[in-house]
């Protein structure tokens, strides 16, 4: 009942104004998520939000940037839609966020024939820790009091580290370090979870003027996404693995 109310909705929404501008797309660049490859914009997020202006009728033409910049203009325009954005109590008043389109967990990896115990921050204290710069990782590290700790610049640096012995555990986004195995040649299966940090819940988020009924059109076409099948098919060209119901 409530999908064929937001269907009329949207096809209302379509006949009453159809010289209306296209809301901005905006990208904030994010590994796996949203990047440029072949001139063209890619990415798990970044292929939801174009098959989404698909449905609606839109261009599909998403405008990346550096991630604190697609917050400060999708914040700052009239009407814009943003991916990936993780909700945050800092973030929400902020936005309108139209619904979850992905979750991802940060978390403790070791290669599967590694001894390394990460099934536990505390066990994990003694290992030597990758970790990317900045982030969610580097908070993680804060609030588990880790000492062991490398900081590098790019996950691959992790890869090859870990590869080689000179850490022994790795902590970040747990389907960006599977991509960074896989983009350095390595099988994205050779890595076993641990301790999981913090679970993500990214949006697709909207500037705080942004019609209700632009707004009623997207969620039709995320809603349509799923019930299609194409949603779990764009996660899995990617290998997206999204984590398990608690």
């Amino acid at each position: 009942m409530r999908y064929r109310l937001l269907l009329s909705i949207f096809m209302l929404a379509l006949m009453i104004s159809p010289l209306k501008a296209e809301p901005r797309l905006i990208a904030g660049e994010a590994p796996l998520f949203c990047y440029m490859k072949r001139d063209k914009v890619r990415g798990v997020a970044c292929d939801l939000l174009r098959e989404m202006a698909q449905r609606v009728g839109r261009s599909g033409e998403i405008e990346l940037m550096p991630f604190k910049r697609a917050l400060h203009e999708t914040n700052h325009t009239q009407d814009a839609l943003m991916v990936p954005v993780a909700r945050t109590d800092e973030r929400a008043p902020d936005y309108q966020w139209l619904t979850e389109i992905l979750q991802e967990e940060f978390l403790l990896a070791a290669l599967r024939e590694s001894p390394a115990d990460i099934s536990s921050f505390d066990a994990a204290r003694k290992l030597d820790i990758g970790v990317l710069i900045g982030g969610a990782s580097a908070q993680i590290i804060k609030d588990q009091r880790l000492t062991h700790v490398q900081e590098v610049y790019t996950e691959e640096l992790n890869v090859r580290k870990l590869a080689a012995g000179r850490i022994d555990a790795w902590l970040g986004s747990w389907n960006v370090m599977r991509q960074a195995q896989r983009d350095l040649g390595y099988p994205d299966d050779a890595l076993r979870r641990g301790a999981v940090g913090i679970r993500v819940r990214i949006y697709l988020a909207g500037s705080p003027g942004l019609g209700p009924l632009e707004v009623t059109k997207w969620l039709t076409a995320f809603k349509s996404m799923q019930d299609d099948g194409v949603y779990a098919r764009i996660l899995q060209r990617y290998r997206y693995q999204q984590p398990l119901e608690q």
